[in-house]
């Protein structure tokens, strides 16, 4: 798993935005260990290794997503060279109404519901998944 310096700071800058909002007692706890481990941090969940799609729980409904965005990019030549050019986005679960998590999901499960039975508790991460894949592309 690769995490670039420009992504990092992408990242801890989301983070730091967060931050000023004083509504998660733990992110201090998430830029630190960011911070310092960087991609070895136990905030970091690395979601998709072919574009370097990575997730950062922020509480079990605040979620930041972030992965390469060039068009020029191959997993096999530059999955360890930081390329400068990603999105990187804060998604809230309470942003979206349920029709639109549904139409986000379609694209990889049968529905919500199946969603739901197959990840358990972690469903809300898999669902803001979708919705940051159905941003990027």
């Amino acid at each position: 798993m690769f995490l670039g310096d420009t992504q990092k700071q992408q990242i801890l800058d989301e983070l730091k935005l967060l931050q000023t909002t004083n509504k998660y007692a733990q992110i201090n706890d998430v830029i630190t260990d960011i911070e310092n481990k960087g991609v070895q941090s136990k905030y970091i969940l690395l979601t998709d290794p072919d574009n370097q799609q990575i997730a950062v729980k922020v509480s079990d409904d605040i979620w930041i997503y972030s992965e390469q965005d060039s068009i020029d990019y191959s997993w096999e030549e530059n999955n360890d060279i930081d390329i400068e050019d990603y999105e990187t986005q804060i998604l809230s679960f309470h942003n979206f109404k349920s029709e639109e998590l549904e139409e986000a999901v379609a694209g990889y499960e049968d529905s919500l519901d199946s969603l739901k039975s197959i990840y358990g508790t972690g469903w809300k991460q898999i669902a803001l998944e979708c919705v940051f894949e159905q941003r990027m592309y």
